[in-house]
């Protein structure tokens, strides 16, 4: 197994964490951050890693703001609203919030799927010129070493368990660490429903 392109962290930044040198763990360490990173997809309502979406129809707002579902945007390829192809001068870009302003005080059509876009958004994992932020990477990290631990100690869903010299308590069981959330409550797209399927 190789990790996708969307993983949000390297597997070497795992095996780093958690102390692993050999490649006996690294199935383990994939899954994890495949999972992981799905989950933080999931969790913010938007992809975090950089990928291009092709030709994604949007329902015009009717009004100067369009604001797409995934930022950073890193490069608009393509736009046409009711066929008709845009110039970079007929919309200007704010690439952090992802907003496109219709230009001149201009509006978008309010055509169902009226807007056909291809552009590239997320942060950049390994290279690049918007990189992965370190909070979220250390977010990602702590949640991977956290469902490593449980899985070394096959503490699933577990509050506590007895040992002989003691009892081991668990203070958390399942779902997102509250630091992780924390973090991703920063990240999560303010949009509350996003007019594009993606």
């Amino acid at each position: 197994m190789s990790l996708e392109n969307w993983a949000l962290i390297t597997l070497q930044d795992a095996k780093e964490l958690v102390d692993v040198k050999d490649a006996t763990r690294d199935g383990l360490l994939e899954g994890l951050i495949h999972s992981i990173s799905q989950g933080f997809e999931s969790y913010t309502r938007r992809k975090l890693a950089a990928r291009t979406f092709t030709n994604v129809l949007y329902d015009g707002p009717g009004d100067n703001e369009l604001w797409l579902p995934n930022y950073p945007i890193t490069n608009i390829a393509s736009i046409t609203e009711g066929g008709v192809a845009l110039a970079s001068t007929d919309y200007l870009l704010y690439a952090e919030q992802g907003l496109l302003r219709k230009a001149e005080g201009g509006a978008w059509t309010s055509e169902r799927q009226g807007i056909k876009i291809t552009y590239t958004a997320g942060f950049v994992v390994q290279t690049g010129t918007i990189t992965l932020p370190y909070d979220l990477k250390m977010a990602c990290q702590k949640q991977i070493a956290h469902e490593f631990q449980m899985q070394k100690q096959k503490s699933w869903g577990e509050a506590s368990r007895s040992f002989a010299d003691g009892s081991q308590t668990f203070t958390e069981t399942g779902g997102f660490l509250k630091a992780v959330r924390d973090v991703l409550d920063l990240y999560v797209n303010p949009l509350t429903a996003s007019t594009a399927s993606e």
